[in-house]
């Protein structure tokens, strides 16, 4: 319970709520206020085979049809359907910045994002939102918690040149605002779920050092990157993406973790 809210999973179980077989018992997502899918195959796991980017679009595509086609179907629909899509929607875009209205990109993961967001979309009969995600950061998980240990030993660093542009948001401005959206009965369409201050990649490493009080002495090549990581580097590691919030301030809402250095603070 959260606000007064109960928050209810979607278990998946054979013959009720099953994406990858293409199963969904519509009588499920009755009487429900709001229907919140954030499904999807980690992209930031595993090795990057042809059989995991087609997990990496059908987990997203599939799932997010099959709950857009059951809301359609409701006597009694939710009052908004937020889905997650995410800022690889842009590609790699250098130090452009860019905003809800900027057109997609043309890496894999642009188009995962477009036909994501074209599925969710299929849902006529409620209030939709779309949250395209940037890197969310806790300390306690995801890619900050996978870069601590090293950089607390004094080996941190960045990759690539250090010029590209990270579009992060901080976890609990990201719940903050899809509890803001969710109530907010005029929002409505694709918003950034990012900072309204991205950093490129040498800043965001300068600063978790000096937090650490730690030096900053690697650096790991581009080309070493693609070598390691293969397609995975170019789809997710190398690009460069300068989002900003343009839809989620106009709509009011204020950030409490704007920039990294106040961030970092705050878990350091």
């Amino acid at each position: 319970m959260s606000h007064g809210h109960e928050v209810v999973a979607l278990q998946r179980q054979q013959g009720s709520w099953d994406p990858a077989h293409n199963c969904l018992a519509v009588d499920l997502l009755e009487g429900y206020d709001a229907i919140i899918n954030l499904v999807g195959e980690p992209i930031a796991s595993g090795w990057w085979s042809k059989a995991k980017m087609d997990r990496i679009f059908s987990s997203r595509v599939q799932a997010t049809t099959l709950l857009a086609k059951g809301i359609q179907q409701l006597k009694n629909p939710p009052k908004v359907f937020l889905s997650a899509s995410a800022v690889g929607y842009y590609g790699s875009r250098g130090d452009e910045i860019l905003t809800e209205e900027s057109i997609s990109g043309n890496l894999f993961l642009s188009h995962v994002c477009r036909e994501w967001e074209t599925a969710a979309s299929q849902t006529t009969n409620t209030r939709v939102i779309i949250l395209r995600l940037g890197v969310v950061l806790d300390k306690d998980g995801g890619m900050l918690a996978k870069m601590l240990p090293l950089f607390r030993i004094g080996l941190g660093g960045y990759v690539g040149s250090g010029n590209t542009w990270i579009s992060w948001i901080a976890i609990d401005d990201l719940l903050r605002l899809m509890q803001f959206l969710l109530f907010e009965t005029t929002a409505q369409g694709i918003f950034n779920a990012t900072s309204p201050e991205p950093v490129t990649s040498r800043d965001f490493a300068k600063t978790l050092a000096a937090m650490l009080h730690r030096p900053l002495l690697c650096r790991m090549p581009s080309w070493l990157v693609r070598f390691i990581f293969r397609h995975m580097a170019d789809e997710l590691l190398l690009p460069s993406v300068r989002a900003i919030p343009k839809n989620a301030l106009e709509a009011g809402f204020c950030f409490q973790q704007s920039t990294m250095r106040s961030l970092l603070q705050s878990y350091f």
